[in-house]
């Protein structure tokens, strides 16, 4: 599983619990409809583990955005919510590929029209070039043994 994956799956949870708000992913169009919510792949890292795995790490941040009166400003409390909202949605554990992954949830920054949610996600994966091969080199053993008991 790679950072891409998760994010698609990150996306699908956000589409699922928030079937009334237009999610973006990436980029936010010039004139976005609110109230929404943005998605972005932060930071993606991967280190040594041991000989055969490596841990993976993906951060993402989740921007909310609210209706905006004529002065431009959301409302504080929905803004609030709706960022309690999505820190609630992950903090349970998340299904992706086949893998159960937990996430750290952080509130992120706050503006007068947005809230933020940092993700970060890490798991452990088998390092590149070390998948199992598909052909075991042992497919038969035999033994002879005579029974003979040396003690």
């Amino acid at each position: 599983m790679d950072a891409c994956e998760l994010m698609d799956g990150v996306e699908a949870v956000l589409r699922r619990s928030f079937p009334q708000l237009h999610i973006y992913v990436d980029r936010l169009p010039k004139d976005f409809k609110r109230p929404s919510m943005t998605l972005e792949l932060a930071e993606s890292h991967v280190r040594d583990l041991n000989f055969a795995l490596v841990e993976r790490q993906a951060d993402f941040l989740v921007t909310c955005y609210g209706a905006v009166n004529a002065y431009h400003d959301s409302s504080r409390k929905g803004l609030n919510q709706m960022q309690s909202q999505v820190m609630d949605l992950f903090s349970a554990p998340m299904e992706v590929a086949g893998r159960w992954l937990l996430a750290k949830v952080n509130q992120g920054e706050g503006g007068v029209e947005f809230d933020q949610v940092e993700l970060s996600f890490t798991w452990a994966d088998v390092r590149p070039g070390m998948e199992e091969p598909s052909d075991p080199a042992i497919k038969q053993i035999e033994m002879n043994w005579n029974g003979k008991d040396d003690g």
